[in-house]
């Protein structure tokens, strides 16, 4: 499956998703809708960061960058890793998370707010390995950026 395949399929899943997001917004508000989405996304990070600070510990830069931009990619993100001094800054240009909540109808604000609100949790909880986000996409054919310790 090429990257262009994998964005679709994964965009077709957080589509879904966000029509689940769409429907706890509606019956709970969206606060209580970001902190059970939140909630969710602690057990995905768990397993996800303890992988990437065993490969962060275990590999070279570049072998490490590789791998940041292989995860990505495998996950139909159009993303590319770059090194600089301190950090790994991961640029994701089309991004099937905010295109499969896009397509489920939520809003560019919308989706901003959740995606602040999980980087800000990863950062927390990972401080050592991940930075968070460095910039943010303003508008749906932007970029973000992520940042990862070197």
């Amino acid at each position: 499956m090429d990257l262009d395949e994998r964005y679709i399929s994964s965009s077709n899943v957080w589509r879904r998703y966000g029509i689940l997001f769409k429907v706890l917004i509606d019956k709970y508000g969206f606060e209580e809708a970001l902190n059970h989405h939140l909630e969710a996304r602690l057990i995905v990070s768990a397993k996800a960061m303890g992988v990437l600070q065993e490969k962060h510990d275990a590999l070279t830069q570049n072998e490490y960058a590789m791998t940041l931009q292989n995860n990505f990619q495998g996950a139909g993100y159009e993303a590319m890793v770059d090194t600089t001094e301190d950090v790994y800054r991961v640029t994701v240009k089309r991004c099937p998370f905010y295109n499969g909540l896009s397509l489920a109808g939520i809003e560019h604000e919308t989706i901003l707010r959740i995606c602040e609100n999980s980087y800000a949790q990863r950062a927390k909880n990972y401080p050592s390995l991940f930075m968070g986000l460095i910039k943010q996409r303003d508008a749906a054919e932007g970029t973000c950026v992520e940042g990862f310790r070197l």
